[in-house]
């Protein structure tokens, strides 16, 4: 039995029969030297993983880790692409033929191997492809077609496109699932014959799928594509819009006949109101977008929070335990010490470990009304460190997780403490203001005010000053260290730089504590964090938000920013630093919360 027989006894010519698996020691036997060598090699190229989008191949090693591959296309040597050309490509089994055929093609531009893996192609389309089957066939007729193109063969391009064109008239749209949509796409993507005899299927398509948006949606958007390439652009917009009419009246029918309606019916106006926008109808836009504002108000009504039961008083407990006999400078300082800042590092390592596959997938943030005010895309957890920005802002959603725990659970609770065991309104703040470095000149008692808020428990009018006058204290921080925070404009005018660039001005990283500065940026203006200082900017923010575990978690943050930097809270600590040492933890196992 030579190479040819066996490779023909060992490989079947089926969607996905293709692997090194198929090459045991066992089969390899009888052969001579020569045959082996070729054996082995077919083993190698078996193993190999051709990944084919619109045509185009990509061959990568089929196993891929940390520390090792497997067989890749750049370890063939120039005697193994000899012994290739050396083969009856003929004899091969087809899809062993349209393999080494295409490498052929590929690495060494080997023209007459082009037109055999062309074929081959060709052939396996032919072999594979049914109605009912057919996802694997279609990746060979589009990569016989690119090859064809490759080498302006015109007349087998014509011959693969003809079959993927015959094939739509005789289905003639009628089919259940994609497959129409999937072989007009080829032809649209090759601009191929007139596409306008092919609008009568789309039509057919749209018709037989009112029931299923996402199948509906793709014909009305295939429509569209066919007229611009037939040059009828106004047929082109009246499809849009005839799909964002369509999406419209979906949405509805959807409110009436499922219990989630409003959450399901929000994507689809959504879509209709930017397909509305791009295509010269604004009125309708604006109707829509009315009605969606209507819709969204149901949204919270069917998002339940869940419950998490939580006792409190394991947390009271610790703090009356780390607080009595405190005086109320004392219970300042005591504070600070409590509230953590978390580090980025940290929160980094926490994105990949907790629930790292969560971190994959998009995330919708509600507001109150129902609105998604903002979405995370997911990271791609094979290189998160490609986008820098995405990669933060996975970070500073995470720790708003933790804020919104440390707030609720704590940081409400110290708060608390303090207003029940002084009288807040008598007791002086200039330990903490005066001699204050991070403090501008002149803006002592606005921060007294807002201090004296916040420990009144009376946080909505506190925030409303601590935000804007904490990110004035970043500014400030910028300036003393020579960075500039405006802009000079074209007409000669100075306007402030946006909160985020102050964040980012390299003389500020250089100068400060960069775990701060990334905490109060998440804390004042992303929207994957807290977002609190851009709320308050609209007048968003109300009661509720103003007194939730974030914004409770940012006062408390202010507060040890300031104590930190107050000398006079440094002396005292230091002066009874004893007593100071003597912090007593919280068990994790009452509240999951981080230690300083």
């Amino acid at each position: 039995m030579d190479i040819y027989e066996k490779l023909k006894d060992i490989i079947e010519v089926k969607k996905h029969r293709l692997s090194a698996m198929l090459f045991t020691e066992e089969s390899k036997q009888g052969l001579d030297t020569q045959d082996m060598a070729v054996f082995d090699l077919m083993k190698n190229i078996a193993s190999l993983a051709f990944n084919i989008s619109d045509g185009n191949v990509e061959i990568i090693p089929y196993i891929v880790t940390n520390e090792s591959r497997s067989f890749a296309i750049d370890d063939l040597s120039d005697t193994d692409y000899d012994l290739l050309l050396s083969l009856d490509l003929e004899k091969l089994p087809l899809n062993l033929k349209a393999r080494i055929s295409d490498i052929l093609w590929i690495q060494k531009r080997n023209y007459n191997s082009a037109i055999v893996a062309a074929e081959s192609y060709y052939d396996l389309f032919n072999l594979w492809f049914s109605d009912k089957d057919w996802l694997e066939a279609l990746k060979m007729i589009k990569r016989a077609i690119c090859i064809s193109a490759q080498l302006k063969k015109q007349d087998l391009y014509d011959k693969y496109c003809q079959t993927v064109y015959n094939h739509i008239i005789r289905i003639d749209g009628n089919d259940t699932d994609f497959l129409s949509i999937s072989l007009i796409r080829i032809l649209l993507f090759q601009s191929y014959k007139d596409l306008g005899s092919i609008i009568p299927v789309i039509d057919r398509i749209i018709n037989n799928s009112q029931d299923n948006p996402h199948k509906a949606e793709q014909a009305f958007e295939l429509k569209s594509d066919c007229l611009n390439k037939v040059k009828k652009k106004e047929l082109a917009i009246q499809t849009n819009v005839d799909m964002a009419d369509y999406l419209v009246d979906y949405g509805e029918k959807v409110l009436i006949n499922d219990i989630q309606g409003p959450l399901r019916a929000q994507h689809f106006f959504g879509k209709a109101i930017n397909t509305y926008r791009n295509n010269g109808q604004p009125e309708k836009a604006n109707k829509t977008h009315k009605r969606l504002v209507e819709i969204q108000k149901d949204i919270p009504r069917l998002m339940k929070p869940i419950a998490i039961p939580f006792d409190s008083q394991p947390v009271i407990d610790n703090i009356k335990q780390n607080m009595v006999g405190f005086s109320f400078e004392e219970s300042i300082i005591r504070l600070a010490q409590m509230v953590p800042f978390y580090k980025k590092d940290d929160f980094k390592k926490k994105v990949f470990e907790e629930s790292p596959f969560s971190q994959m997938f998009t995330s919708a943030f509600l507001n109150s009304n129902g609105q998604t005010t903002y979405t995370l895309p997911g990271l791609d957890l094979s290189n998160p460190e490609k986008d820098p920005e995405l990669l933060d802002n996975h970070i500073h959603h995470k720790m708003l997780e933790h804020e919104k725990i440390f707030g609720n659970a704590y940081g409400h609770n110290i708060l608390a403490y303090i207003k029940d065991n002084f009288n807040i309104e008598n007791e002086s703040l200039d330990f903490l203001l005066s001699n204050n470095f991070l403090i501008p000149e002149g803006r002592e008692s606005i921060f007294r005010s807002a201090i004296v808020m916040a420990l009144s428990g009376r946080y909505y009018e506190a925030i409303h000053i601590l935000a804007p006058q904490t990110e004035n204290v970043f500014r400030y921080i910028a300036k003393e260290v020579g960075a500039l925070t405006v802009t000079l404009e074209t007409d000669g005018t100075s306007k402030e730089k946006v909160l985020s660039s102050i964040f980012d001005l390299p003389e500020l990283i250089d100068s400060y504590d960069n775990d701060i500065l990334f905490l109060f940026k998440g804390l004042l203006n992303e929207q994957a964090g807290a977002n609190i200082r851009n709320e308050i900017a609209h007048g968003i923010i109300n009661l509720y938000s103003a007194s939730s575990g974030a914004s409770i978690y940012f006062i408390c943050a202010v507060i040890k920013l300031l104590v930190i930097s107050s000398r006079e809270c440094t002396e005292l600590f230091l002066n009874e630093n004893e007593k100071f040492k003597s912090i007593v933890p919280l068990e994790k196992s009452d509240l999951n919360i981080e230690d300083k």
